[in-house]
Order: C-alpha cells, then structure tokens, then sequence
C-alpha cells in the first residue's frame, strides 16, 4: 500500500520487515490522469520495484478510469486480445518515463530482476505494463515478476491466455471477499488471467488455485456468493489499508 502514501513520508509499519532497506528513486503522476506510480530499489532482494497506485477514495479521475467497461484491442501482435480501455489509456499514459526510469537502474544494477507490483487499478496497471516489457523489450522478459492485489479483470479471454502463456511469474492475491476481483463481470467478455491466491474469509487461510481458463475456480473467489462482495476487503489487504 506504500504507493498510496507520500514516498517522503513512508512508514508502512505493517510491512517493515519485508520492505526495510527499500530506497526511493522516482515518483510519476500526471495531474487529472489515473495514473501514478514510484520506483525503488531494494539491494537486499537484488529488485528494481515499479508500484503502481490503485484506486482512491477521493479521486475521481480513478474511478472514471474503472468505469469505463469499453475494450480495445491490445496489444498490437495479438489481434484477437481486447483489454479495458481505461486501464491500458492510463497505463500508456506513464509507462515510457517508467521504463527509462527502470533502464537507469538496470545500468547500475545488471543482475537485479524486475518487479512490477498494484493495488487495484495498480494491479491492472501492473499486469499491462508487464505485458507491455514482454513486447517492447522482450530482453527483460526473463527478469520480471509480478504481484497483484484487489486486481479487477484486465481482458477478454485471449488476452488472459496470452498474458499466462508469456510464463511471468505471477501471484494474483483476493482479500476475502473483494469485490473489485469480480469485476468487470464475465458477463461482458472480461477473464482473469492466470492462478489465483484467495485469503478466505472464513479462516484467513491462502488458497491457491490454479488457472482453469476458459473458467475461473469456484474454489477460491469465484465462489463467492453476490451478496457477500465487499469494498471493505478491497480497501484492507494484509493488515493494511488504502484511502
């Protein structure tokens, strides 16, 4: 949740241990965009980090971006791919300064891997930029991870299966009963990608379920009856919580 803070002012106490000797490098955001992220270095983990910020409470440029349910066809070597317009617009819209940003690091950093992690529309955001590297700069493809929180679905069925076949290691993590991971509905074209990792609810346990294109696993979220989708579980992953 740290890219929902001022990078100046970061004091993420319930993930100190797992991000200690983390050193800010840049922060993008572009005024009336949906797009926001900050890149890091962490020496421990030998990882160059691209966060994206999700959706906020107060910001109406994000949740435009969410709402606009519309596809377009991305990316261009897979003609058949469809993603959410508003997320791929936004994405495009900050990837190039992040990619030199990444580049500069790399420089310094040779053997240091790529991770790309979101909250959110961050998670979405994530998950395009990473295709995004695979298909401009194909050389970094072997140095990238991703991680994902609160994601929604990003594409229709052919982008959820070339997205899986580009082998990124990916953890696509649902709180509970979040109901961002359900949307947009199937009903519309939309699928999640790849495996799933779903914090019960009933007992807060990790269950992993692996990806079951052209389905989704009614083991993990999936399951979840309608009524039981909640905004809270969205806004509170791992003990902490976004505005």
């Amino acid at each position: 949740m740290a890219a929902y803070e001022d990078a100046s002012k970061w004091n993420c106490k319930n993930c100190v241990r797992g991000t200690e000797g983390t050193q800010f490098i840049r922060e993008f955001s572009r005024a009336l965009s949906s797009v926001r992220w900050f890149v890091a270095l962490n020496i421990r983990d030998k990882s160059i980090i691209l966060s994206f910020r999700g959706s906020t409470q107060n910001d109406i440029g994000t949740f435009i971006t969410d709402l606009n349910f519309e596809f377009k066809q991305w990316p261009p070597n897979v003609p058949a791919s469809k993603v959410h317009e508003g997320f791929i617009e936004s994405m495009l819209k900050g990837i190039l300064p992040a990619m030199t940003t990444v580049k500069e690091q790399l420089a310094a950093h040779p053997d240091f891997k790529i991770t790309i992690v979101g909250h959110s529309l961050g998670g979405a955001q994530s998950v395009l930029a990473a295709t995004y590297i695979c298909v401009y700069s194909p050389h970094w493809k072997s140095r990238l991870r991703v991680f994902t929180y609160g994601e929604p679905r990003v594409g229709n069925l052919v982008f959820a299966q070339y997205y899986d076949s580009l082998g990124i290691p990916t953890q696509r993590v649902v709180n509970r009963n979040d109901i961002v991971a359900r949307a947009p509905p199937k009903a519309l074209g939309y699928r999640h990608h790849g495996s799933e990792v779903w914090l019960r609810a009933s007992d807060g346990l990790a269950i992993y379920c692996p990806g079951q294109l052209p389905l989704e696993s009614k083991e993990c979220s999936d399951g979840v009856e309608t009524l039981k989708y909640s905004m809270t579980d969205h806004f509170n992953y791992l003990g902490a919580t976004s505005r």
